[in-house]
Order: structure tokens, then sequence, then C-alpha cells
């Protein structure tokens, strides 16, 4: 579950530009934010710019996993990137306001798990020469005929090995292959 908060400042009069100069900066130099985003524990943070009659407004939006960890390590912090922060919110921002929250919902954890099972292949097969195998561990390797040893890592991390034998005649000829055998791989490659 992650904690959500809106503030809207109100810009010092005659520091927009300031405060636009800064988030420009910010933007072309992205890592040293994000990874203060990381350490206070933040999966989002976004800033927004309204011009009004009145004055002009920052609207400062973070979704983070704890809102007071995250205060804590940003006291803390004495890199160059939290100095700069700091004196650019000494300079540039006067009243600030916490608007009530009516409303928070999010599918962050739900997007990051399918994004994850998106990018994650159903099954990796990796063909070994036995004769390798053998130099590794001779006994953990079944007797010719088999020449290959097959193994599938799929996503949930679990090895399927399948043996492979090819007949001298059928490898020399262009023969058929045949698998032997498919086992989780603690199965087909132990002694």
């Amino acid at each position: 579950m992650y904690q959500t908060q809106l503030l809207k400042i109100k810009i010092r009069p005659g520091k927009t530009e300031q405060v636009v100069e800064f988030m420009s900066r910010l933007n072309a130099n992205r890592e040293p934010s994000l990874e203060a985003m990381r350490r206070e524990g933040m999966v989002v943070e976004s800033l927004f710019l309204e011009r009004r009659e009145d004055g002009d407004y920052l609207y400062y939006y973070v979704k983070v996993r704890d809102l007071m960890r995250a205060n804590e390590v940003n006291l803390q912090a004495t890199d160059a990137l939290a100095q700069d922060i700091r004196r650019f919110i000494g300079e540039t921002w006067g009243e600030i306001a916490s608007p009530e929250p009516l409303l928070d919902l999010d599918l962050i954890r739900e997007e990051a798990s399918l994004s994850a099972a998106a990018s994650t292949p159903a099954a990796v097969p990796v063909t070994v020469p036995v004769k390798t195998l053998m130099r590794r561990k001779a006994k953990s390797v079944p007797k010719p005929p088999v020449t290959h040893v097959s193994v599938s890592v799929h996503p949930s991390g679990a090895l399927t090995a399948s043996a492979i034998a090819v007949s001298a005649a059928a490898s020399s000829v262009g023969g058929s292959v045949a698998a032997v055998g498919a086992a989780p791989a603690s199965q087909a490659l132990a002694g």
C-alpha cells in the first residue's frame, strides 16, 4: 500500500522563471533525482505549474511507501542534490497547503506484476553436449547413447532437463534425434 500527498505551493512573486529553470535542470539530469526517490521509497513524484492572475502555484504530487520515512530520509540527506533542492525551496516557495484527499486509487503493484510476467519468457531451452557436462561433474550425466542434455528454465525458476540420444549411425548421416526422457533438473542431472 502506498501513501499519496498533494501540496499546493504559492510561488514567491518574481520566482516562477527560477522554478521553471530548476525543474528543467532536474529533467535534463534525471538520475540523481531517481536515486533520491529510490532512497526515499517514492514511486511517483510530479510537479505541475499553474499560472494565475493572483500568482503562480506549484502542485507537488508524490506516491510513496511511507511519507514519514521519506521525509526523514530526505532531511538526513547531505548530497549536492538535496542541498540544491533545500536552497531552491527556501528561495522560491511561499505558502503551502495540503488539500484533503478524497479518492486515491492506483494499479502500481498490478502493473508491476503484469509487466514482469510479460517480460519473462515461458521457458529458455539450453542444450549442452554431454562431454561438457562430463568435464564438470562426471557422475551426474547419463551414459551414451545420450549426447546432449537440454535444460529449460521456466518463469517459476524451475528447471527441466531432457536427455537427447543420437545414435552414432544417425549422427554421421544426419539421422533423427530422439528425446530419451524429461524430468525436473534435480532428478535428470542427479547421479
